[in-house]
């Protein structure tokens, strides 16, 4: 049985995706799409161009003391 994606979870893909805030399978989680290709699918259709992965080379975990804290 195949599933139908309505038209208000493609404008929800498409404003999550555009946000740059959520990861594929987050976007997914939020609008119930189940599958990775037809979030890519409605991302097509709609023209919007991927965006490029980063490759993290290192990750660091920083301690800020509360004198920086209230200079940022």
């Amino acid at each position: 049985m195949k599933i139908l994606i309505t038209d208000e979870q493609k404008e929800e893909v498409k404003r999550l995706y555009l946000l740059q805030k959520h990861t594929i399978r987050q976007i997914m989680e939020l609008t119930g799409v189940r599958s990775e290709q037809t979030i890519y699918v409605i991302l097509d259709e709609a023209h919007i161009p991927r965006f490029k992965t980063r490759n993290i080379v290192r990750r660091i975990s920083v301690g800020i003391d509360e004198e920086l804290n209230n200079i940022i």
